[in-house]
Order: C-alpha cells, then sequence, then structure tokens
C-alpha cells in the first residue's frame, strides 16, 4: 500500500489528488521532528564508520521518507539505504523486509546486525526468529501515574494535545537523573515549559495584532524595577 493506493481509493469526484499529497507530505514536514536521542545514536555509530540502514512498515516511499528527514536536517548522509514495505512487497510485520536486507548484507553474519525498534512483534520477535541482534526501544513509555494519565482522568483529554508526542519525548530525556532529580525534570519538560512556551508565543502574537511595540515583564519585588527597565522589542509588524 502506497500514498498514491490510497488517494486512488478517493470517489471520482475528488480531484486534484496529486495536490492533496502534497500538501499531506508537507504537513508530514511541518509537524514531523526528529527524536534527538535517536539523532545522537546514528551520529556516534557513523562516526565509528558503522553502516546504518532504515527500515519501515510505511506507505511512504522510501524517496519521500528521505524528503521528511532532510527538511527535518536529519543527516541522511549517515544513512546507507532505506527500506520501505511498500516497495518489497512485505514489512517487517511478517518477516519479508529482515529477508530482503540479509540477502543484501549477505557477506554479514545476522548476529552482527542490530535492529532497533518499538513493535515488539515486528522490531523483537522477528528479526530473534532471523538470529537478528534486537533492542526493544520504547520511545516514551506511558505508566497508570504519569502526568498524562491523570490529565485523561481530570479532564478527559491530555493538556496541549497538538504537542503530546513532543511533551512525552521530553520528558524521556533524563535517563542519568535519580528519582527525585527526574520528577523535577519532566515536571519542567512536560507541563512548566511547554505551557510556559506556548504562553509566551500567545502573549507575542496578541502583542502584534494589537500592534504593541513593546512588551513588559512584571515581577514581583526587586525584579519589578530591572525586569521594567528591559523591555523586550517586537520586531515591526
Amino acid at each position: 500500500m502506497t500514498l498514491q493506493h490510497i488517494y486512488d481509493q478517493f470517489p471520482a469526484t475528488v480531484s486534484h489528488r496529486d495536490q492533496l499529497m502534497e500538501l499531506e507530505l508537507q504537513v508530514e514536514e511541518e509537524y514531523c521532528y526528529v527524536n534527538p536521542s535517536m539523532l545522537s545514536f546514528v551520529t556516534e555509530f557513523a562516526r565509528k564508520g558503522k553502516p546504518i540502514i532504515l527500515v519501515s512498515d510505511m506507505y511512504l516511499s522510501s524517496e519521500q521518507i528521505t524528503r521528511l528527514l532532510k527538511k527535518n536536517n536529519f543527516p541522511i548522509q549517515y544513512i546507507e539505504r532505506v527500506y520501505v514495505s511498500n516497495e518489497y512487497e512485505g514489512g517487517k510485520y511478517n518477516g519479508k523486509l529482515f529477508e530482503v536486507v540479509l540477502h543484501d548484507y549477505s557477506h554479514v553474519n545476522p548476529h552482527e546486525i542490530l535492529h532497533i525498534g518499538d513493535n515488539k512483534q515486528a522490531d523483537v520477535l522477528w528479526p530473534a526468529k532471523y538470529g537478528i541482534s534486537h533492542v526493544h526501544y520504547s520511545v516514551v513509555p506511558q505508566t497508570f501515574n504519569d502526568v498524562f494519565e491523570w490529565e485523561r482522568v481530570r479532564y478527559g483529554q491530555p493538556i496541549l494535545p497538538e504537542i503530546l508526542s513532543l511533551r512525552k519525548l521530553a520528558g524521556s530525556l533524563c535517563p542519568y537523573h535519580e528519582k527525585e532529580e527526574r520528577f523535577w525534570f519532566e515536571l519542567g519538560a512536560q507541563v512548566l515549559g511547554p505551557f510556559f512556551s506556548l504562553f509566551a508565543d500567545w502573549v507575542i502574537l496578541m502583542s502584534k495584532q494589537e500592534k504593541k511595540r513593546n512588551i513588559y515583564f512584571y515581577a514581583r519585588r526587586k525584579g519589578i524595577e530591572r525586569a521594567v527597565k528591559e523591555k523586550c522589542a517586537i520586531p515591526p509588524i
């Protein structure tokens, strides 16, 4: 199944399908972002001279995926090849894509290949059947007692759902913190940081719409005088 196949299922009354597909790709480009943990991993192994390939069960083509990666400043020069299920009539979910990889890299012993993925069936069980080394990377583990679950209980949905995945990822970037430090890191990364960042964006947006030229920060005690003097100029409208 490719992106073209999906749009071919639209009723004949839907015109401009090519433009719609292009719009979908542009939206993907705008809202996708690079996982900094995986970027660090890829960069480190590329510097060590290890060949790196991407293997994905996806309806986008390898060319389209490469386009998304480039748009998000991923160092695509580190990637030797991109394997996508729809280009090989089989995917990771049924092991066929691993057969293709092993055929193309027949000079490498399967146990010397390390596959990393978040799906236990496609990224762990199938590689194991072919003797491929594997790591289950639970990108953003979620527990019953985490802040997102409590948001769902209290409000019916997480706060700021439009950046939910980014909030989860930001909070997971603290593997070396102890329990108490981890709590404060996650609070800042997942709750306070996103809230204040979006609030600041809103303030600037409203100020521009109302044609305000300056923003003055207001704080308590001694911070007031200094903050008022250090005004923040808004770019010309």
